[in-house]
């Protein structure tokens, strides 16, 4: 399940609803193994992930589509996607033989998992996630510099103009 581990510094919150604890266990040992700064949080149920998604936020969801309690992994991604605390990846995990990329428009992984497309969506997802945070960051930050530049650049103007309105003509 290990691949070369070029992610060990990899970086990232993640939130996999699963009822399944085999399944649960094979997902953790492919984390474990290839990403040990993720955080991992897990729920068993649709309800406990949409709490969890409440109180957390999360960098990618995965969710089973077939939880067995009184919400599906599609629905639950919907309430959460609704209340504004979906991640901004998120796939849907599925047994059923499908032959579709997707499922109701959510990305799907087909059981059993793939390490090697798990690996890969996990460290893209959280790479490119780190650029675009990065990229925000330094962006407000030269916004705010622009910000205090234009103020600063105003008051001189006031100044300027209260002082040659002073001026004896």
């Amino acid at each position: 399940i290990k691949e070369n581990n070029i992610m060990c510094n990899t970086r990232g919150y993640i939130l996999i609803v699963e009822d399944d604890k085999f399944s649960m266990g094979i997902i953790k040992k492919i984390l474990d193994e290839n990403f040990p700064r993720v955080k991992v949080e897990w729920a068993e149920s649709a309800e406990e992930g949409i709490q969890l998604s409440r109180d957390n936020k999360y960098d990618m969801l995965f969710a089973d589509q077939n939880l067995g309690d009184t919400m599906d992994g599609v629905t639950m991604i919907e309430v959460m996607a609704g209340k504004g605390t979906l991640p901004t990846y998120y796939y849907i995990i599925t047994a059923y033989n499908t032959d579709e990329d997707e499922f109701e428009g959510i990305p799907v992984l087909d059981k059993p998992l793939s390490s090697k497309k798990l690996i890969a969506i996990i460290s893209l997802s959280l790479r490119f996630n780190k650029i675009a945070t990065t990229g925000i960051r330094r962006m407000t930050k030269t916004l705010e510099f622009i910000n205090l530049e234009v103020g600063r650049i105003q008051n001189d103007r006031r100044r300027f103009s209260l002082n040659t309105s002073k001026t004896p003509g």
